[in-house]
């Protein structure tokens, strides 16, 4: 059920760029990342970027997709955005938002290019771009449609039950860098 490009890619996941949200290059490292992927799957004018963020906004670490929503949200960001802390995309809709995508594409006359963002276990502060689907869940041993062309995944915590704890000033943060590389991504690519 995951949305992609090329079914070849489902199988794999490569770490395309790991930087810390500290680093104040990481959201032009992020962007940067982000585009080289978009033009390494061939995307092009026929493509539509499309930004999913996943998450549940009853957890301070799981937040960081729906954060990132928010913030894109406040920045006037005219793309596409599925999730926001009004909205957020998370185990019990997101089968229906994968369904909306594919409604999206065909409404624009476009082949949907998503761009999936989520919480990640594991390396806290860092935020990573990744070839192919995102694994909703995986963290949590949950069983979820994969989605996306690309994945952004930012550590929130360090161990599974910490990710309900996390702390919401570095969730928060994070979710900035995250949507300011968004930004600079779409802002390369020419698109609003």
């Amino acid at each position: 059920m995951a949305l992609a490009l090329e079914p070849a890619r489902l199988a794999t996941s490569a770490v395309l760029a790991d930087v810390h949200y500290q680093d104040a290059t990481a959201p032009v490292t992020l962007g940067r990342t982000l585009l080289d992927q978009y033009r390494a799957d061939g995307a092009g004018s026929r493509h539509i970027p499309i930004f999913l963020m996943v998450g549940a906004t009853s957890s301070t670490g799981d937040a960081l997709g729906p954060f990132v929503g928010w913030f894109l949200k406040r920045k006037h960001f005219a793309g596409v955005v599925m999730g926001d802390l009004e909205g957020p995309v998370h185990a019990t809709n997101i089968e229906e938002k994968v369904h909306e995508i594919r409604q999206l594409g065909q409404q624009y006359n476009r082949i949907p290019y998503v761009v999936a963002v989520d919480a990640a276990v594991g390396r806290s502060g860092h935020i990573t771009v990744n070839s192919g689907p995102l694994r909703p869940g995986a963290g949590m041993g949950k069983t979820l449609p994969e989605v996306g062309n690309v994945h952004v995944m930012g550590g929130t915590a360090s161990f599974p039950f910490l990710i309900w704890f996390a702390g919401l000033d570095q969730t928060v943060a994070m979710a900035e860098v995250i949507a300011d590389g968004i930004l600079s991504f779409c802002t390369r690519l020419g698109t609003p």
